[in-house]
């Protein structure tokens, strides 16, 4: 899930990229999330490693903030301040 903390700020980019990375740190899938799929992804049927997903590349003028719950990754943009 990928979560705007910006008061819905127009500099808020369409899309972003996020990748899910393997245990050794390479990266196993990249996909992109935008409104059009309520910025949300879920990959399924993975094989049998220890996971991590993060954003390709932060906006600028953005915080990025990342938590998981169990199998859930949440990630948060949050406008830095002026």
């Amino acid at each position: 899930y990928k979560i705007w903390d910006d008061n819905n700020s127009k500099s808020r980019p369409d899309k972003i990229e996020i990748q899910l990375l393997r245990g050794d740190g390479s990266v196993y899938d990249e996909q992109t999330l935008s409104e059009k799929n309520n910025w949300y992804y879920a990959w399924s049927d993975l094989p049998e490693d220890k996971y991590r997903v993060i954003e390709k590349k932060v906006p600028s003028g953005y915080q990025l903030s990342a938590s998981r719950r169990n199998d859930t990754w949440k990630l948060t943009n949050k406008k830095k301040p002026l």
